[in-house]
């Protein structure tokens, strides 16, 4: 367990920045996308000698189109390029299911999700043998989190609106100040929840769990909050699923989980914007305020 800072901030730094200039080259009139010729022009490129027909690039373009928009974005182009094989001019496709915070107090502990959230979970159990790969999302607090209405009560929180102390209520949105780990930003507070090792911590008994999935854990650090599976709040920590991921050469990503509204679609928007292949199971997240599909 633990966070990936400086060394793998700047290994994705300067990975991004090799996508950007690919895009940029091939971005000729530089509208922000790779329109028909442009796209016809990387493609070419990326597959040399393979004299690709026009209906061959509109069936890759579609691929990747995530929007449908009839071009591709830096997001997109990016995940174009986590399935290319530059060796072999070749694409190739790995998946990874992320299961995120199907754990106890989100179900029926101090987070309990109104919708009857427990009704996720066969669901998952019954897709996760289809993808290559699983990964387990756990929100893990410390006992004082910035995030806990409790802490900010008990002054444990550096806050702006210190006059308030004893008297602010869950689902509040506060100020944290600055700190030398990140910026100051709003944030809101919930009951305490998901505190490490504590039983809302586990995920629900029925929830099958294999000796082969992965672990990645998020809102360790007392000071600051992580909806998403691969950040922080303040992308000033990286929770090391990116890493993980590349590692096991996953392109494409599959999210489901609690709850759609904060974990699900932050980590679900993260993974597009590092270039992964991103769906979120319809059928296997609930939100905070609407019942499932």
């Amino acid at each position: 367990m633990g966070l990936c800072c400086a060394k793998d901030r700047k290994e994705r730094e300067i990975h991004l920045k090799k996508v950007d200039e690919i895009f940029t080259r091939y971005d000729e009139n530089k509208n922000g996308e790779l329109e028909v010729q442009e796209l016809t022009n990387f493609l070419r490129d990326a597959f040399p000698g393979s004299q690709l027909t026009d209906e061959e690039v509109a069936t890759l373009s579609a691929e990747f189109d995530a929007d449908q928009n009839g071009t591709i974005g830096l997001n997109e182009l990016r995940a174009f390029l986590r399935c290319y094989d530059a060796e072999h001019s070749v694409m190739q496709r790995k998946s990874a299911l992320v299961v995120i915070d199907v754990q106890n107090d989100f179900i029926d502990g101090s987070l309990a999700n109104e919708y009857n959230a427990e009704q996720i979970v066969p669901i998952i159990n019954q897709i996760r043998d289809d993808f290559d790969l699983v990964v387990i999302s756990y929100d893990w607090h410390p006992e004082e989190h910035c995030s806990f209405v409790e802490s900010a009560n008990a002054g444990h929180v550096a806050l702006q609106e210190k006059d308030q102390v004893g008297k602010f209520e869950k689902f509040q949105t506060v100020t944290l100040l600055d700190d030398p780990d990140r910026a100051g930003h709003a944030q809101t507070l919930y009951p305490r929840h998901a505190v490490m090792d504590a039983e809302g911590a586990k995920c629900h008994k029925d929830l099958v769990l294999k000796s082969t999935d992965l672990a990645v854990y998020k809102g360790v650090k007392p000071n600051i909050d992580s909806y998403s599976a691969f950040f922080d709040n303040c992308k000033a920590n990286d929770t090391g699923l990116r890493l993980m991921l590349e590692e096991n050469q996953v392109t494409d990503v599959y999210c489901c989980g609690l709850v759609f509204d904060i974990c699900v679609k932050s980590s679900a928007l993260h993974g597009a914007e590092l270039g992964f292949r991103v769906s979120v199971i319809e059928a296997a997240w609930l939100g905070c305020l609407s019942p499932p599909f």
